[in-house]
């Protein structure tokens, strides 16, 4: 899977799937687009794919920022199609920026909101899905000593044993160097790893 930024409206954003084939080669199945395709929204800047999932961030979308769900037809056609959207709150603003997706929970990162003053409250947030196939907000997470403006929720990842979310531009440490926030289930507090290998470090965290 791999996210372009270019569609019939200028920087709205689309992602090409591929699929590989028995002898190996890689083949293009589908394109995917965003429902709601916007000028500059840019579908693709952030994408995570799960078995037979592809969840999208189109962070400059409906200003606030967007998130959308994929899933493949069981037809083995390849194609796939649009199950659920995401969107980023009134006072939000590039919700989307980063996306992981693991089973029946989605964590969507939102570096630049939202505003609960003259500083954005980064924030990253967590939804499941429930029997019926339905998704709901499970969780808002934020740093422990977030400040706003660290870039809190640049880079995300979950798995089994936890959210992981990368604040690149946390000073703790020392100007820009980075910190890592883990987010357990089981645990009432936050712990966090401080990076101070270099400035921006922790673009891409992943477990």
């Amino acid at each position: 899977v791999t996210g372009v930024q270019t569609c019939a409206l200028p920087i709205s954003g689309a992602v090409y799937v591929f699929s590989r084939d028995s002898t190996n080669g890689w083949n293009q199945t589908d394109k995917l687009i965003s429902p709601q395709p916007a000028h500059h929204g840019l579908f693709g800047w952030s994408i995570s794919l799960d078995q037979d999932r592809i969840l999208v961030g189109a962070m400059r979308e409906r200003s606030k920022g967007s998130a959308y769900l994929f899933e493949e037809s069981d037809d083995g056609s390849g194609n796939w199609a649009n199950t659920a959207a995401f969107f980023g709150a009134q006072n939000s603003l590039e919700f989307g920026w980063s996306v992981d997706l693991w089973k029946n929970l989605i964590v969507i990162g939102s570096p630049l909101g939202p505003f609960t003053g003259a500083i954005p409250d980064d924030a990253v947030f967590v939804y499941s899905e429930d029997s019926d196939g339905e998704w709901s907000l499970l969780k808002q997470l934020v740093g422990s000593d977030s400040s706003g403006n660290d870039g809190f929720g640049t880079s995300v990842n979950i798995s089994r044993a936890g959210v992981l979310v990368g604040a690149f531009q946390n000073n703790t440490n020392g100007w820009h160097s980075g910190a890592v926030y883990i987010f357990v289930p089981e645990a009432s507090s936050v712990a966090y790893l401080l990076m101070a290998m270099a400035a921006f470090f922790l673009r891409a965290a992943r477990i």
